[in-house]
């Protein structure tokens, strides 16, 4: 079995436990959070957009624009300081984050014979994926309880 996936597998259960054993707004928690999002930021920056430029040139600036820009507007049209799951919005959300964790999942499969910048890639979708399961814990753990969470969590895994 592909060790990408195992490990990303690991990294989506250890964040629903660092958010009970981490308490919020502690330095423990902000020192956490500020290694992952250097590490990611660090990847993105240097290899992963990079190299996206080096093979799809302009298609790659758009979705970074994309990317960037559509949780910023998507706030100020919502006018919420925060992006936060509506019950009339859950299904629309759970389907963009059954997308996104496929296209995880497609980034985590790698050959052989790949180069270095492939596996940079799977081991920014493993420090991801412990973000994400933090999120993706936090949000509905608050808002419907362990057991539906938890389902949740397990069925985005």
């Amino acid at each position: 079995m592909n060790s990408y996936f195992i490990l990303a597998l690991v990294a989506s259960v250890a964040g629903p436990l660092l958010y009970h054993v981490i308490p919020y707004e502690t330095k423990a928690f902000k020192f956490v959070d500020g290694m992952i999002l250097t590490a990611l930021l660090g990847l993105i920056c240097l290899h992963i957009v990079p190299e996206s430029l080096e093979h799809l040139g302009f298609v790659t600036f758009i979705a970074v624009l994309l990317g960037l820009l559509g949780p910023v507007l998507f706030s100020k049209l919502t006018k919420k300081s925060e992006c936060e799951i509506q019950r009339p919005f859950l299904l629309l959300t759970a389907l963009g984050f059954i997308a996104h964790n496929v296209l995880d999942g497609a980034a985590l499969v790698i050959h052989p014979d790949e180069h270095k910048s492939t596996h940079l890639l799977a081991l920014a979708v493993v420090a991801h994926r412990l973000l994400v399961s933090m999120a993706l814990w936090q949000t509905p753990y608050k808002s419907f309880g362990l057991y539906k969470s938890l389902v949740g969590l397990i069925g985005l895994c």
